[in-house]
């Protein structure tokens, strides 16, 4: 399925930036697909009642280990299906939330945040039956370079 993305704005990045002087120089382009911007936006957005950022923080960990080309299973890594290119940027918490992702290779890497959700606690299992199909969704996706 053909979808379309667009460029993550420079205000979030130079968040991340400030925190991470590194991520500019990285040969990776984050993006986001369009239809679910105005979800995954907010979510790293989001402020406590004090005005302070809830997971810009992370957020930018999570760039770092992208732009430096790490896989890091507490904060960016591999999700089924094998040989997809799908990834997930990971919220770990009282609340466990997932930011799936499609990377793909052009010139340079892209990575684009497609979906946020809720990971539930799957107890003994690896992947919930519902999170794999949001994982083969993405799978299917295809993005211009």
């Amino acid at each position: 399925m053909k979808r379309i993305s667009i460029i993550i704005p420079d205000a979030i990045l130079n968040l991340a930036i400030a925190a991470y002087p590194e991520i500019q120089d990285a040969r990776v382009e984050l993006r986001i697909d369009e239809k679910n911007a105005e979800e995954i936006l907010p979510f790293l957005l989001e402020k406590d009642k004090n005005g302070k950022f809830l997971r810009l923080k992370k957020f930018a960990r999570i760039l770092r280990e992208v732009a430096i080309g790490n896989y890091n299973d507490d904060l960016y890594g591999k999700e089924p299906p094998v040989g997809k290119n799908v990834t997930a940027m990971k919220f770990k918490g009282k609340l466990n939330f997932r930011i799936a992702c499609k990377d793909i290779f052009c010139e340079d890497k892209k990575v684009i945040m497609v979906t946020l959700f809720h990971k539930k606690s799957t107890k003994g299992k690896k992947i919930s039956k519902k999170d794999l199909a949001i994982y083969e969704a993405i799978g299917g996706y295809e993005y211009e370079c």
